[in-house]
């Protein structure tokens, strides 16, 4: 597997705005989905792939928005590699893809921040339901019913309880 030299990596950093650390892991695990270093991906490796780095959706809507998302991302790169001005073309031949690292980067990048988004709309609308009193804080007794109606989490003593509000 080739590495980054920190050259590029400081350049990748300043450009995306990511750590090189973050950089180097990402790289890591685009080079085992890539070993031949062609840069050709099929949609399932680049879903796969996601995946492997924690950015898998676990709702229909995050599924949508993130299947939106790689579709407009492919459009670019397809267009950018084929000159076709109509995505939709492009897309309707086979889907393997070349997805050079830095375009993962940037796919990445966009992954995260609608995940993130979505997920912060969900925590708050479940932070709604729970308080009942709209005294916009959780009671324990409201913290508790969120955890175990809405989240699946029981505590099994009061010292668990008393960890959970400290």
């Amino acid at each position: 597997a080739k590495e980054l030299t920190s050259k590029e990596l400081a350049s990748l950093s300043k450009e995306t705005g990511m750590p090189t650390s973050e950089i180097q892991t990402l790289h890591q695990v685009y080079e085992h989905y890539d070993p031949g270093r062609s840069g050709n991906l099929d949609r399932t490796e680049i879903s796969s792939l996601l995946a492997d780095i924690g950015l898998q959706p676990r709702t229909r809507e995050e599924k949508a928005e993130i299947n939106e998302i790689l579709n407009e991302q492919v459009a670019r790169i397809a267009v950018a590699k084929s000159g076709d001005k109509e995505p939709w073309r492009v897309l309707s031949r086979p889907s393997v893809f070349k997805v050079t690292f830095e375009s993962f980067l940037k796919l990445v990048q966009a992954v995260s921040e609608k995940l993130r988004e979505l997920q912060s709309i969900e925590s708050m609308q479940l932070f709604q339901l729970a308080d009942v009193d709209d005294s916009g804080t959780l009671e324990m007794a409201e913290t508790r019913d969120l955890m175990e109606s809405k989240l699946g989490m029981k505590t099994h003593n009061e010292e668990e309880e008393a960890e959970m509000v400290a």
